[in-house]
């Protein structure tokens, strides 16, 4: 009797290290950092990520024919994008910017081709093209045109022009204007009752800017240009044809928070 008692004890002795051995292995897997093990020290070296290289910028110029004629010219500026390592993302922002300026020329004159076809000579050249680098993120890019038209109805076609565009340099996308401002109509009253400083030499009624801001309406998602300068903003009115072409409004720093979501830091 003694014998199997003292086997009993013996065994449960046995499956008790057994358990034993086994709950140490199952708490040592485990998620958390280990800083002391069996009086080692394992140390975690710190992965510094280095930051991203900044866009390379550069201003480029491409001038092409208009239609079949080589009297007729097409002079585009506009910067050049480079983001370092990312081939995809840079040719996405050139094709935006480039787009841009190509779509600025067709609502400047438009049916230039045929017009050429006709008979007319068409001169249309960006003569500046100002940019500013936000934060490494956001490109925002303004052009000024002259437009030279002869042997056509000149009188119905504006002799300049003029756009803007923000580019997110981390997505290649355009920034379009609804994402930025705050308030249309406050933006449009604002123009109107004179709070901003005129910047071009336009000969401007009270009543032809108010005739002029109509056409924009945020529900038809029609916004004017804007361009994000180093120390203000600029606004873009479209003006008729035989007024000018446009007017530009100057909106300085401490104003421009009123109007304009700070995205651009």
């Amino acid at each position: 009797m003694k014998r199997y008692i003292a086997l009993i004890i013996a065994l449960m002795l046995i499956l008790s290290s057994c358990g034993k051995g086994t709950e140490e292995s199952t708490t040592a897997v485990t998620t958390e950092p280990i800083t002391e093990t069996d009086g080692v020290t394992t140390v975690t070296e710190e992965v510094i990520v280095p930051p991203s290289a900044a866009p390379i910028i550069e201003l480029v110029t491409v001038k092409e024919s208009i239609g079949s004629a080589s009297s007729s010219t097409k002079t585009f500026i506009y910067p050049k994008v480079t983001i370092a390592d990312n081939n995809d993302l840079t040719v996405m922002i050139n094709r935006e910017i480039e787009s841009a300026c190509a779509n600025l020329f067709k609502r400047s004159v438009p049916g230039a081709a045929s017009m050429v076809s006709g008979g007319s000579e068409i001169f249309y050249k960006t003569t500046e093209c100002n940019y500013v680098l936000h934060n490494d993120k956001w490109l925002s890019v303004e052009f000024y045109v002259a437009i030279d038209i002869f042997g056509g109805v000149v009188d119905e076609m504006p002799d300049k022009a003029y756009s803007a565009i923000t580019i997110d340099l981390e997505s290649g996308s355009v920034m379009y204007a609804e994402k930025f401002i705050k308030d249309l109509d406050k933006l449009k009253k604002a123009l109107l009752d004179g709070e901003f400083t005129l910047m071009n030499s336009v000969t401007l009624t009270a009543s032809d800017l108010e005739a002029a801001l109509v056409q924009y309406r945020a529900d038809y998602g029609i916004y004017p240009s804007v361009y994000f300068g180093e120390e203000s903003v600029t606004v873009c009115v479209e003006l008729a044809k035989l007024q000018g072409g446009y007017a530009l409004y100057s909106i300085s720093a401490d104003k421009a928070t009123d109007y304009f979501t700070d995205f651009i830091g």
